[in-house]
C-alpha cells in the first residue's frame, strides 16, 4: 500500500480523479465508492477525505470534466461550420452521439443525477451548448429573433439528447438514432419547427 508521503495532494487528487474515471468507464456511476477508488490506489480511505470532503464533491469534479470534454467536442463542430447549414447540424448531433457511445456513464451520470451540487445540467450550461447553435441558425435564417433561434436551438439539442439517451438505455436501436439524428438536422436546418415566442418559455 502507498505511504502518504509518497505524492504530494495535487499528485493524490489526480490519482484518485484517474482511477474514479476509470471505475466510471467500466462498472458506471452505483460502482463508485470511496473505498472502492482507496483501493484501486492504493491508499486508505483517509486519504481520500483529505482531497474531497465526500463522495459528492468527486463526482461533481467528474462532472466537471465529461461536460468539459463534451463541450470541446461540439466547439469543435462548431469552429469548423460550413456554409451548409444541414452537413453542420448533422456534424454537431454525430459529435454528441459519438461523446454519449463513447462515454456511456459518463453522459448518463451527467444527465440522470439531480440535486444539489450534482445537478451539473442547469441552465447556463444547457444555454453554453445552444447558443452557438443559435447563432448558426440566425446566420442562415436573418429574419429569426435572437430569442427565437435560441428557442429552436433549445429544442434542437432535446431532440438530439432524447434521441442518444433512448439509445443508451435500450429504448432506441442505433440505426433509428442515426435516422432520427439524420431526419432533425434537416428538419431544423429549414426552421420546419414550430417556434413560439420565446420570451414566454420558460426553459
Amino acid at each position: 500500500m502507498a505511504r502518504r508521503n509518497q505524492h504530494t495532494l495535487a499528485q493524490l487528487e489526480a490519482l484518485i480523479i484517474d482511477a474514479a474515471e476509470l471505475i466510471l468507464r467500466h462498472d458506471g456511476v452505483k460502482a463508485l465508492t470511496v473505498r472502492r477508488v482507496a483501493l484501486e490506489i492504493g491508499y486508505t480511505v483517509g486519504s481520500l477525505y483529505m482531497v474531497f470532503e465526500s463522495m459528492e464533491c468527486l463526482i461533481a469534479r467528474l462532472k466537471q470534466r465529461a461536460w468539459e470534454r463534451l463541450s470541446q467536442a461540439l466547439t469543435m463542430v462548431s469552429a469548423n461550420e460550413t456554409n451548409e447549414i444541414t452537413a453542420f447540424l448533422r456534424a454537431w448531433a454525430e459529435a454528441y452521439w459519438h461523446f454519449a457511445q463513447q462515454e456511456r456513464h459518463a453522459f448518463l451520470m451527467l444527465f440522470e443525477q439531480r440535486g444539489g451540487a450534482n445537478d451539473w445540467c442547469d441552465a447556463a450550461r444547457r444555454d453554453a451548448l445552444s447558443s452557438p447553435l443559435a447563432a448558426v441558425l440566425r446566420r442562415h435564417h436573418p429574419g429569426l429573433t435572437s430569442d427565437a433561434a435560441l428557442y429552436a436551438a433549445r429544442a434542437y439539442w432535446c431532440a438530439v439528447h432524447g434521441a442518444c439517451h433512448l439509445a443508451l438505455t435500450d429504448r432506441l436501436s442505433s440505426a433509428d438514432t442515426v435516422t432520427l439524428l439524420n431526419h432533425y438536422a434537416a428538419c431544423f436546418s429549414a426552421c420546419e419547427v414550430f417556434v413560439p415566442d420565446a420570451a414566454n418559455c420558460q426553459r
